[in-house]
């Protein structure tokens, strides 16, 4: 999935105008212009345009997670340049920004016509490499964010 439809249907289903967008992205030290964030947005329905990099989207979920939860307090601000940003990672970061519980995560999936156990769920917040690692393919993804726009617009 295209790191800029993420980030289109996060802003969806959070109901996020661009001024909140920018001001998210701020929390993460990205500087991003107004006009930059148009073109990121617009990426996400043309098919044919360049995607934005995975240290875009990452940058804009931890902003989201300090946003939504307040600043860590851990000094790191040793950023790593992310190659990729996997679904499951989308997953978790939107579970910690948005303080989701398990039965609040099920909830939403099943707003979205999914049905998971509780132990589906946990496996996609395993590391990749265990056993019970399960990945969050695109399809799973979207359906979170539909329940997701469906369960906050309540």
């Amino acid at each position: 999935m295209k790191n800029s439809y993420v980030l289109s249907r996060i802003k969806t289903a959070l109901q996020l105008d661009n001024e909140k967008i920018l001001e998210v992205f701020a929390l993460a030290n990205n500087d991003i212009s107004f006009n930059d964030l148009q073109l990121l947005l617009d990426q996400a329905e043309d098919d044919n345009k360049k995607d934005c990099g995975a240290n875009i989207l990452s940058d804009f979920l931890d902003g989201l997670i300090t946003d939504r939860r307040g600043p860590s307090d851990s000094k790191k601000d040793n950023k790593k340049k992310v190659q990729k940003i996997t679904n499951n990672s989308v997953l978790k970061k939107l579970r910690i920004a948005l303080d989701m519980k398990e039965e609040a995560m099920l909830s939403v999936f099943e707003m979205g016509e999914v049905e998971l156990t509780a132990v589906e769920l946990g496996s996609f917040f395993r590391k990749h490499g265990n056993k019970h690692y399960r990945a969050c393919d695109d399809r799973l993804l979207d359906l979170f964010f539909d329940g997701l726009e469906l369960k906050l617009s309540e």
